[in-house]
């Protein structure tokens, strides 16, 4: 690989970094609430009240990752086009989101979701509070997203979760209820699609962890990893939760707390992309805490980490197109992080081998 090459890898990095430390930066004041709620809210009354397609009052733009009723709403403008239905759910289409109406719907909205709630309504004040403000990143990450059209490397995910309460905020609209292991398992309330049944569109089956048996001692995909005197690695998977899934046990999330400010992760296949991936994390650490040196916030348990998944293909084609006999190269896995509980390493691809 020539030089030229390399340094355009290298500067490509060099951008994500910086994308990811300033908004990073704009995180930490969110969250340690040096950014108000009643300085980035507009409307009179300040009201905490969900916003959905079906309301008349559209202060805020969040839907829940397992709740349809807000993200299929848009699929209905397709009508009978049966090729904007089939694409509908493609989440890497609002990445180019000025050039298809539909997408731009969709591109709109926020994300959020938990794994201990799933109506807006359930949300304590403070927590709704922290998600509306959390919002204010939505109008800057959009203009980034269309920006960074020609980039090299471009973010095809971005999203912060918060340690307190594991609450999840992510741009643009993603739903999980459609992806998940347990989305065609009548048990849960599937099959999940954007199809209506007696008019609406299906929604999952529980409310409460009391309802059921709550993913005790199972991981995200459903998986038992432990039991009462051998508990999971994950200390959240050891108790009754509403979704399988807490964004505190993924190893992107584990990993930043060994950091101070931004890592990359190591190298892996992302099954929504079909590609090689990374993601950027920052480690947040609320402002208020003394902190005094680099080593003060590196040894200090994050409160939030803000990451970007990273799409990768460019440089794997890069790679194989300049490979030469006297050079080769490779995707290899780091060694896990001490607090990762979810990780096993792998060699993703090598250009001299035929796999």
């Amino acid at each position: 690989m020539s030089i030229s090459e390399k340094m355009l890898i290298t500067f490509s990095f060099q951008k994500i970094s910086s994308y990811s430390q300033t908004f990073g930066i704009l995180n930490k004041h969110l969250l340690s609430d040096d950014i108000k709620f009643n300085d980035v809210v507009a409307w009179d009354d300040k009201s905490l009240e969900r916003f959905s397609q079906n309301q008349n009052k559209p202060n805020f733009l969040l839907q829940n990752q397992y709740q349809l009723k807000d993200y299929c709403q848009p699929i209905e403008l397709c009508q009978q086009n049966q090729t904007c239905i089939n694409s509908f759910n493609n989440y890497l289409l609002q990445q180019n989101y000025m050039d298809d109406n539909i997408q731009y719907k969709k591109a709109q909205f926020a994300s959020w979701s938990s794994s201990m709630y799933i109506d807006w309504g359930d949300l304590a004040s403070a927590q709704k509070e922290y998600l509306i403000k959390m919002n204010l990143q939505q109008t800057f990450w959009q203009s980034y997203v269309i920006n960074q059209k020609y980039d090299f490397i471009q973010s095809v995910r971005i999203y912060t979760a918060r340690q307190s309460d594991g609450l999840y905020y992510q741009i643009l609209s993603e739903n999980y209820l459609l992806v998940f292991s347990l989305s065609q398992n009548t048990y849960y309330g599937g099959p999940f699609a954007c199809v209506k049944r007696n008019g609406r569109y299906p929604e999952y089956a529980f409310t409460s962890t009391d309802q059921f048996y709550g993913f005790l001692y199972q991981n995200q995909n459903l998986k038992i990893c432990g039991n009462s005197t051998s508990p999971c690695s994950c200390p959240y998977f050891n108790q009754k939760r509403l979704l399988p899934l807490d964004w505190r046990c993924r190893p992107w999330y584990q990993e930043a707390n060994d950091t101070f400010y931004i890592q990359f992760s190591q190298p892996y296949i992302d099954f929504g992309m079909k590609t090689v991936a990374s993601t950027s994390t920052f480690k947040i650490v609320k402002s208020q805490k003394n902190t005094y040196s680099i080593q003060d916030e590196l040894n200090y348990q994050q409160d939030a980490v803000q990451a970007m998944d990273l799409n990768l293909q460019n440089i794997q084609t890069r790679f194989l197109q300049n490979f030469e006999d006297d050079e080769y190269s490779y995707l290899v896995s780091t060694n896990p992080s001490k607090n990762s509980t979810d990780y096993t390493p792998l060699i993703m691809a090598h250009p001299s081998m035929n796999i």
